[in-house]
């Protein structure tokens, strides 16, 4: 896997995984441009075909390892209702008016991130009410809510949802823990 902290891009190995920390084995060492910690910091590697990025901090380090705490990287996760999974999946999205009608063409995008309360677009300036409409892979089902654009950051357009079906929101959130509880298993599995 990489990590990415401020200016520095290294390569890690998951040694040690006990709920959202992790420690990892850093053959060079936390780099002087990675310092200091804690820092703000990402782990990037591929599962299913698909790049997942992790948003956490980096807590602290020595000569051969370092220590990471996955966190959703925008707010506190006590502030967050739904666990958010950092992942690039296809969305289509629409413009709605106030009516609820469409106001403008579908245009397709890719997620950052998606939990079962909302969803961060990799498009900047949108607002306004959406419709998203996207397939979780693996066939674990079809997502359409609407929602408004609640805020701007530099990654793009964060999303809440304010109508989707209780079913679907479920499906939602088990797809991201289900994927979350897939990627602790595989690190613990490094680390045995």
């Amino acid at each position: 896997m990489n990590l990415h902290v401020r200016h520095a891009r290294f390569s890690a190995r998951v040694v040690h995984a006990h709920g959202v920390e992790i420690t990892l084995a850093v053959a060079r060492g936390v780099p002087a441009a990675a310092r200091p910690l804690p820092a703000e910091a990402e782990v990037s590697f591929e599962h299913q075909r698909q790049i997942v990025m992790l948003s956490g901090t980096l807590l602290g380090g020595d000569d051969v390892s370092a220590r990471f705490r996955i966190d959703d990287g925008i707010a506190p996760r006590e502030l967050r209702r739904y666990v958010r999974l950092a992942v690039s999946l296809p969305v289509g999205v629409t413009p709605l008016n106030a009516d609820g009608s469409a106001a403008g063409e579908t245009e397709m995008m890719h997620t950052v991130d998606i939990s079962a309360g909302g969803v961060l677009l990799d498009r900047l300036g949108l607002q306004g009410a959406v419709r998203v409409e996207l397939e979780l892979p693996g066939g674990h089902g079809n997502v359409t809510a609407t929602g408004r654009v609640v805020r701007n950051v530099t990654d793009g357009s964060g999303v809440n949802f304010d109508s989707i079906d209780a079913d679907t929101q479920q499906m939602l959130d088990g797809f991201v823990l289900g994927v979350r509880h897939q990627l602790a298993q595989r690190f613990a599995q490094v680390a045995g």
